[in-house]
């Protein structure tokens, strides 16, 4: 009863984890592909379709003070690039952008759920609103 009881709790403990902290996820995940974690691959647009002009391998380069990402033109994939920002929150930025119009400026994403003093500025200068 007692080893049922501790089985419970931790697959409790890491669905909590997995939920919550969806960005260990992805590290994760991406280590066990035996990628980089740094290092995210974009998406092709449909399975089987190629597309000439971009190889499906492509590296996405993460947002530096020098080259920030703009936080009207980005994609949700790119913004998974950003500190602490998983899919989920990622698609919520999008959401909010579609929902809203343009980012005026990037201290806008304090109004995204999810994004709060400590996140926003972990990223506050790796982002820009043109």
């Amino acid at each position: 009863m007692l080893g049922l009881a501790a089985s419970l709790l931790l697959g409790l403990g890491v669905g909590w984890a997995t939920r919550s902290h969806s960005d260990w996820v992805e590290r994760v995940e991406r280590l066990e592909e035996g990628g980089k974690p740094g290092v995210v691959k974009a998406e092709t647009s449909k399975p089987g379709i190629t597309d000439s002009r971009r190889s499906p391998a492509t590296v996405l380069r993460l947002p530096t003070p020098r080259t920030p990402l703009d936080l009207n033109r980005a994609s949700a994939v790119e913004l998974e690039r950003l500190p602490g920002v998983g899919p989920a929150l990622a698609h919520r930025i999008v959401q909010y952008r579609e929902q809203h119009g343009p980012f005026n400026d990037p201290s806008e994403l304090r109004k995204v759920g999810g994004i709060g003093p400590k996140k926003y500025d972990a990223m506050r200068e790796l982002v820009t609103a043109n």
